[in-house]
């Protein structure tokens, strides 16, 4: 074959790639007889017996959406002659896809890709015609051919005769192709052969300066002239500002005793949570300040009192040893301490709430209050204050949950209101003669609300009366 021919052939062949086999055949019947033979002809597959049984199922199923449709036209006491309507085919309802339990339709046993391929033969084989694509989420409609289905409603039918029923053999299946995408892979082919040919320059420019580089140089002082610039303050890290808040234990006792801290405010859960992730800070160092700033923010609650200087070392020292502890009795982690942060704090609140709501009650000294032994409420110590942050935590889930059913519930308020504003446009295009009455159906089902199908005929009742006065 001629180099010539062999291009002509594969245009042709590319030209006829799209037709069903039966016009592919006769096209390449008129490109030989015009030609030399150089095309072959497809071989034409007769119908097996699991294309007929999936026809048989596709009938099943055609016989319902008859009856889905003529039950609705008797609420409009509606009827209308003419040719059968087309066939919905549900690829995922007649396979064996999992779907949910409300589902009643006839499904098969088969993948859809099987179902494909039986549904292109019996096309092929002229059983089922008029191919219509509408999405890839609505289903593919088709006629069955009338030669073969035959059916009048409210007419006297023909005899059906076996020998009229006429079926044209079919051809080979032919398989859906995937095309798969390697635009990623090519390109990362593409950038490795970059980076080799142009490593010679990369590997010069680390080695020092190429042809391509300049230096800039800043211009020099005259002779004799003095250099005024202050010398630059070393700026401290966060880390570093918070060790130098971290006190001496006796300093610090007295602080505290001395009331020099009454009017702490605690430092930022920011900067808290910003050290325990990324600062350099030890455990230990974490730690201790966590704690002087928790001592430092429960010193008000002793505001007008005198505490001894034992009674604050007891409770410093007790908490240092017996909080922020891990199993190997080493310090926590930072995160770990920064995370029992927010019920300290959560704690500490509801006991001021409490003083201010019943000041006469008589706060123990901070060496008995902060004894962590002190569990009950008629011991009076800190411990029994994590009731209150059960409470806070029952609270948080609750109102959690509540939202949670109140966006639900909103969200399926406004679909319900959207819903039924497409279908009053819907019915209004069909009054206006826009749309007929089967494509009314269609639209108003692919809204998915089975409560509006079923009220549809009391809807396109009111819109109709409203429709009338307004037009008088």
């Amino acid at each position: 074959m001629q180099r010539q021919e062999q291009m002509v052939l594969i245009k042709f062949e590319k030209m006829i790639a799209t037709l069903n086999t039966w016009e592919r055949n006769e096209r390449i019947e008129e490109f030989n007889r015009c030609n030399r033979p150089i095309s072959k002809k497809d071989k034409i597959q007769t119908l097996k017996d699991p294309s007929q049984l999936i026809f048989t199922a596709l009938l099943y199923d055609y016989n319902g959406q008859l009856i889905k449709q003529n039950n609705r036209l008797n609420k409009y006491n509606i009827h209308i002659s003419g040719e059968l309507p087309h066939i919905e085919l549900h690829t995922g309802q007649l396979t064996n896809k999992k779907l949910s339990k409300e589902s009643k339709a006839s499904r098969t046993n088969i993948c859809q890709r099987t179902f494909r391929r039986h549904r292109k033969r019996l096309e092929e084989a002229g059983i089922l015609l008029d191919y219509i694509f509408e999405g890839s989420a609505r289903p593919v409609k088709m006629r069955i051919n009338p030669e073969i289905l035959s059916i009048t409603e409210g007419f006297s039918a023909a005899k059906p005769v076996t020998e009229n029923q006429l079926v044209k053999e079919g051809g080979r299946t032919v398989l859906p192709h995937n095309k798969v995408s390697i635009r990623t892979l090519l390109n990362n082919s593409k950038i490795k052969a970059n980076v080799n040919k142009h490593s010679d320059i990369r590997s010069s420019a680390q080695k020092g300066l190429t042809s391509h580089s300049f230096v800039f140089y800043k211009n020099t002082r005259e002779q004799g002239e003095e250099k005024n610039e202050a010398p630059a303050e070393k700026s401290l890290t966060l880390s570093e500002l918070l060790r130098q808040k971290i006190e001496e234990p006796g300093d610090f006792i007295e602080n505290l005793a001395a009331h020099h801290y009454d009017k702490h405010e605690p430092l930022d859960s920011r900067i808290l949570e910003k050290e325990a992730y990324s600062g350099t800070l030890d455990r230990d160092e974490y730690k201790e300040l966590v704690l002087q700033d928790w001592f430092k923010t429960t010193a008000k609650l002793w505001k007008g009192k005198s505490p001894y200087p034992g009674s604050w070392a007891k409770a410093y020292n007790t908490w240092n040893r017996e909080k922020f502890k891990a199993h190997n009795g080493n310090s926590s982690n930072k995160h770990i301490i920064f995370e029992r942060m927010p019920e300290l704090r959560h704690r500490l609140k509801s006991v001021g709430r409490y003083l201010r709501k019943n000041p006469d009650f008589q706060l123990l000294f901070p060496g008995d209050y902060f004894d962590t032994t002190r569990t009950t409420a008629k011991e009076g110590g800190f411990e029994y204050t994590a009731k209150s942050w059960k409470k806070r935590l029952v609270y948080l889930k609750t109102k959690k949950e509540e939202k949670t059913i109140t966006v639900s519930t909103a969200k399926k308020r406004k679909k319900r209101l959207s819903d039924r504003q497409k279908v009053d446009n819907h019915v209004k295009s069909y009054l206006k003669g826009k749309i007929i009455l089967k494509e009314l159906f269609t639209k108003v089902d692919q809204i998915g609300n089975p409560e509006l199908s079923r009220n549809l005929p009391e809807i396109v009742k009111k819109a109709n009366l409203k429709f009338q006065l307004n037009n008088q």
